[in-house]
């Protein structure tokens, strides 16, 4: 910001340059330079070859809106889901889920 500051204050123009001044001081107000942490929106992380097991949350890989589902039960080959925020349950392959994280929740790294 400092280098624009000087840049304007070269300006020969003195009305332009005010308006200018005063344009970048409203937005120095509303902006924040620096270390800024944003908030997240409800971000999720893909788990690959991460076991599927009762009480994950999940999504289909083949799914590009990301719904996420509840597993309430798992057999040899497929697993029992309730959609998330409630809905019927449905039957879907293991080999079309993938584990998913929110941001925030606990996720215990495993060298292979």
């Amino acid at each position: 910001m400092a280098r624009i500051d000087d840049i304007v204050a070269q300006i020969p123009d003195k009305a332009l340059r005010q308006r200018l001044e005063s344009a970048l001081s409203d937005m120095k107000r509303r902006q924040r330079f620096g270390l800024v942490y944003e908030e997240h929106m409800p971000e999720t992380t893909a788990l690959l070859d991460f076991p599927i097991r009762p009480g994950a949350t999940v999504q289909r890989r083949s799914d590009a809106e990301g719904r996420r589902y509840q597993v309430i039960s798992v057999n040899r080959r497929s697993a029992r889901l309730a959609a998330e925020g409630g809905g019927d349950e449905e039957t879907a392959a293991l080999s079309d889920l993938l584990v998913v994280k929110r941001f925030g929740d606990p996720i215990f790294p495993a060298l292979t």
